[in-house]
């Protein structure tokens, strides 16, 4: 259990764990590795929280070197000295040990505390730097909440209005011709990524249930969601094959988690990007040293868990495969899908066990309505299905009711 404190308590706590270096600079783009010399990164440190331990010699890794849990509610933190602003947050995410299917990104600034930016699939996120959320931020953390796979934490990156600018960051385009392409050249699978990494404006709502199954980090949960992107808020249920359930509530100012079987809660503050931040395309393209780097939109509604089949970005990205076809336009759940086959590169077949995978996308909204992955040998190694969806029907997602009584409210920040 973790004991709250207030924020100024906290602030002295976080900077006093942390190796302040000689020089503070102020930029318009960030980036913290973890563990390294700190005067090769003057504008950031490091907090290892409990549960993380170093790891060096990975491949994939930014610097060959991560921190990595299987720890319930451990952290890790990286602080960017020198300001605290506004901004779209990025992690590096190349390792194949990490596979939590559900890191929760918080950021922290001083007088408001913790609060969450967003969640991220890590065992499905393709290499490279991902998006995972817009917040004032001093600090980001990553949190290990799921319990399925291990979490990781490697490279960060934070882009906002500031001072200058550095000479090369992480988030700066190649220029064209120096790095291989992530643009499709297939006009209509180009056409269908397009429209799944949109999904989340192509509805009102969504009401409906999905199963969620991976072999590699052994999720198995049942997803019931009610998301109105339009209204920023949502209802989740999350039921493991364990027997542990989360629901989880947002709205446009807060976000709150319960755990029934633990009588625990948890609630926090949202930021969500304002409305002129949310317009840009995501879309994927390399930096100045040819990785890839994934922009996504942010998530309006605060639907924990839901990504995978209402904003199916993840997947939208694997498309960028060079095999990737699409097979027909069969009909499921009652609706026009795209059906398409892929292969998966070396470091996601070693991560999920899988070699091809087939996807069958909802051509209207691009929302995921079933994700299948084979072995060699033909074998299952993952299945995303769902089984029930209303869009565009007027629902209001169901508002927290007053938590009972007696219960335990568990501290927002790591």
């Amino acid at each position: 259990m973790r004991i709250k404190r207030s924020p100024a308590r906290l602030a002295g706590a976080l900077f006093a764990a942390v190796l302040l270096p000689a020089s503070v600079a102020q930029a318009a783009n960030q980036y913290c590795d973890n563990d390294r010399d700190p005067g090769q990164y003057p504008d950031c440190g490091n907090v290892a929280g409990a549960g993380f331990y170093y790891r060096s010699g990975q491949p994939g890794d930014y610097h060959g070197d991560d921190r990595l849990s299987t720890t319930q509610s451990s952290s890790y933190g990286w602080v960017f000295l020198g300001s605290v602003a506004a901004g779209h947050h990025y992690a590096y995410l190349a390792n194949y040990a990490f596979t939590d299917p559900r890191a929760e990104y918080q950021a922290w600034d001083l007088g408001n505390g913790f609060y969450s930016i967003g969640y991220v699939n890590q065992n499905t996120a393709p290499s490279g730097w991902n998006y995972v959320g817009y917040g004032t931020s001093g600090a980001l953390y990553v949190r290990r909440s799921s319990g399925s796979g291990a979490t990781g934490a490697d490279a960060v990156q934070r882009q906002y209005p500031g001072l200058s600018a550095k000479a090369v960051s992480p988030l700066t385009p190649a220029l064209a011709g120096l790095c291989p392409s992530l643009s499709l050249r297939d006009p209509a699978l180009a056409e269908l990524q397009n429209t799944m990494l949109d999904a989340a404006r192509r509805y009102r709502d969504a009401a409906g249930s999905f199963a969620i199954a991976f072999k590699n980090n052994g999720q198995r949960e049942r997803i019931d969601f009610e998301v109105s992107p339009a209204r920023r808020s949502s209802f989740v249920r999350i039921a493991a094959a364990n027997g542990r359930v989360s629901e989880h509530y947002a709205d446009a100012q807060s976000q709150t988690t319960l755990w029934p079987g633990q009588s625990a809660y948890r609630s926090s503050r949202r930021a969500v990007a304002p409305d002129a931040q949310t317009t840009a395309v995501a879309h994927a393209y390399r930096n100045s040293a040819c990785q890839a780097v994934y922009a996504q939109q942010p998530d309006a509604s605060g639907a924990t868990g839901t990504a995978d089949v209402l904003a199916p970005a993840n997947y939208a990205f694997w498309l960028s495969d060079t095999d990737s076809r699409i097979l027909g336009r069969p009909q499921l759940l009652g609706r026009e899908t795209v059906l398409v086959e892929g292969r998966h590169d070396e470091a996601m077949a070693r991560k999920l066990g899988a070699r091809r995978y087939r996807m069958w996308v909802d051509a209207a909204t691009g929302i995921l309505l079933k994700l299948e992955g084979r072995n060699a040998r033909g074998g299952r190694a993952y299945l995303i299905e769902v089984d029930r969806l209303r869009l565009d029907s007027g629902l209001s997602p169901r508002a927290r009711t007053a938590v009972p009584k007696g219960w335990t409210e568990l501290a927002a920040q790591p």
